[in-house]
Protein backbone atom coordinates (compact mmCIF):
# COMPACT_ATOMS: atom_id res chain seq x y z
CA UNK A 1 0.00 0.00 0.00
CA UNK A 2 1.36 3.42 -0.94
CA UNK A 3 0.08 6.76 0.25
CA UNK A 4 1.31 10.22 0.96
CA UNK A 5 0.20 12.81 3.48
CA UNK A 6 0.69 16.55 3.39
CA UNK A 7 0.08 18.16 6.75
CA UNK A 8 0.88 21.70 5.72
CA UNK A 9 2.44 23.53 2.82
CA UNK A 10 4.35 26.23 4.65
CA UNK A 11 7.05 23.91 6.03
CA UNK A 12 7.34 21.63 3.02
CA UNK A 13 9.53 23.62 0.68
CA UNK A 14 11.32 20.42 -0.31
CA UNK A 15 8.34 19.15 -2.31
CA UNK A 16 9.34 19.45 -5.97
CA UNK A 17 6.08 21.18 -6.94
CA UNK A 18 6.42 23.83 -4.23
CA UNK A 19 10.12 24.34 -4.79
CA UNK A 20 9.55 24.80 -8.52
CA UNK A 21 6.81 27.34 -7.84
CA UNK A 22 9.03 29.21 -5.37
CA UNK A 23 11.98 29.30 -7.77
CA UNK A 24 10.00 30.21 -10.89
CA UNK A 25 8.16 33.24 -9.48
CA UNK A 26 9.41 36.77 -9.68
CA UNK A 27 10.62 38.38 -6.46
CA UNK A 28 7.29 40.06 -5.68
CA UNK A 29 5.46 36.74 -6.01
CA UNK A 30 8.08 34.97 -3.87
CA UNK A 31 7.67 37.57 -1.12
CA UNK A 32 3.88 37.20 -1.26
CA UNK A 33 4.19 33.39 -1.10
CA UNK A 34 6.44 33.71 1.97
CA UNK A 35 3.90 36.01 3.64
CA UNK A 36 1.21 33.47 2.85
CA UNK A 37 3.32 30.74 4.46
CA UNK A 38 3.85 32.90 7.55
CA UNK A 39 0.10 33.61 7.74
CA UNK A 40 -0.76 29.94 7.22
CA UNK A 41 1.46 29.04 10.17
CA UNK A 42 -0.37 31.57 12.36
CA UNK A 43 -3.73 30.23 11.18
CA UNK A 44 -2.53 26.72 12.12
CA UNK A 45 -1.43 28.07 15.51
CA UNK A 46 2.13 27.00 14.72
CA UNK A 47 3.58 29.98 16.53
CA UNK A 48 7.06 28.45 16.78
CA UNK A 49 7.42 28.37 12.97
CA UNK A 50 6.18 31.96 12.68
CA UNK A 51 8.42 33.11 15.55
CA UNK A 52 11.46 31.57 13.87
CA UNK A 53 10.72 33.61 10.71
CA UNK A 54 11.00 36.94 12.55
CA UNK A 55 14.14 38.95 11.86
CA UNK A 56 16.56 38.76 14.82
CA UNK A 57 16.48 42.48 15.69
CA UNK A 58 12.69 42.68 15.46
CA UNK A 59 12.37 39.55 17.58
CA UNK A 60 14.73 40.73 20.31
CA UNK A 61 13.22 44.24 20.46
CA UNK A 62 9.56 43.15 20.53
CA UNK A 63 9.21 39.46 21.37
CA UNK A 64 12.08 38.17 23.50
CA UNK A 65 10.25 34.87 24.05
CA UNK A 66 8.02 32.62 22.01
CA UNK A 67 5.32 33.09 24.65
CA UNK A 68 5.36 36.89 24.27
CA UNK A 69 4.97 36.49 20.48
CA UNK A 70 2.15 33.98 20.90
CA UNK A 71 0.32 36.29 23.33
CA UNK A 72 0.67 39.20 20.89
CA UNK A 73 -0.65 37.20 17.93
CA UNK A 74 -3.61 35.82 19.92
CA UNK A 75 -4.58 39.29 21.13
CA UNK A 76 -4.07 41.32 17.94
CA UNK A 77 -4.47 39.04 14.90
CA UNK A 78 -7.58 37.18 13.81
CA UNK A 79 -7.83 33.49 14.65
CA UNK A 80 -8.12 32.81 10.89
CA UNK A 81 -6.61 35.29 8.44
CA UNK A 82 -7.13 35.67 4.71
CA UNK A 83 -4.64 37.90 2.94
CA UNK A 84 -4.73 40.18 -0.08
CA UNK A 85 -1.83 42.21 -1.39
CA UNK A 86 -2.24 45.93 -1.57
CA UNK A 87 1.09 47.55 -2.38
CA UNK A 88 4.64 46.29 -2.97
CA UNK A 89 7.97 48.08 -3.05
CA UNK A 90 11.63 47.28 -2.63
CA UNK A 91 14.13 49.46 -0.80
CA UNK A 92 17.77 48.57 -0.27
CA UNK A 93 17.29 44.80 -0.45
CA UNK A 94 14.22 44.87 1.80
CA UNK A 95 10.82 43.98 0.39
CA UNK A 96 7.90 45.98 1.78
CA UNK A 97 4.41 44.66 1.24
CA UNK A 98 1.21 46.23 2.50
CA UNK A 99 -1.09 43.29 3.12
CA UNK A 100 -4.77 43.44 3.92
CA UNK A 101 -5.62 40.82 6.55
CA UNK A 102 -9.27 39.83 6.61
CA UNK A 103 -11.03 37.99 9.41
CA UNK A 104 -11.81 34.69 7.66
CA UNK A 105 -14.51 33.87 10.18
CA UNK A 106 -16.81 36.74 9.26
CA UNK A 107 -15.20 38.48 6.28
CA UNK A 108 -16.14 41.86 7.72
CA UNK A 109 -13.10 42.94 9.71
CA UNK A 110 -9.86 43.91 8.01
CA UNK A 111 -6.55 45.42 8.99
CA UNK A 112 -3.63 46.41 6.79
CA UNK A 113 -0.12 45.63 7.98
CA UNK A 114 3.20 46.41 6.38
CA UNK A 115 5.39 43.33 6.15
CA UNK A 116 9.12 43.93 5.72
CA UNK A 117 10.96 40.90 4.39
CA UNK A 118 14.51 39.97 3.64
CA UNK A 119 14.91 36.99 1.31
CA UNK A 120 17.76 34.74 2.33
CA UNK A 121 19.49 31.78 0.74
CA UNK A 122 17.29 29.25 -1.02
CA UNK A 123 13.69 29.55 0.09
CA UNK A 124 14.46 30.98 3.52
CA UNK A 125 13.37 34.45 4.65
CA UNK A 126 12.99 36.63 7.73
CA UNK A 127 10.42 39.35 8.28
CA UNK A 128 9.08 42.00 10.55
CA UNK A 129 5.83 43.94 10.56
CA UNK A 130 4.34 47.11 11.94
CA UNK A 131 3.06 46.77 15.50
Amino acid sequence: MQFSIILDTYTLDLLPELLETQNSNNVQDRVYLNIKNFTDSINAKDYRYAYNKLSPGFKSNNFPTLQSFENYIISTWYSRNNIKHVNYSEEGGLHLYDIKFENAENGLETVTRTIIMQIQEGTDFVLSFNI
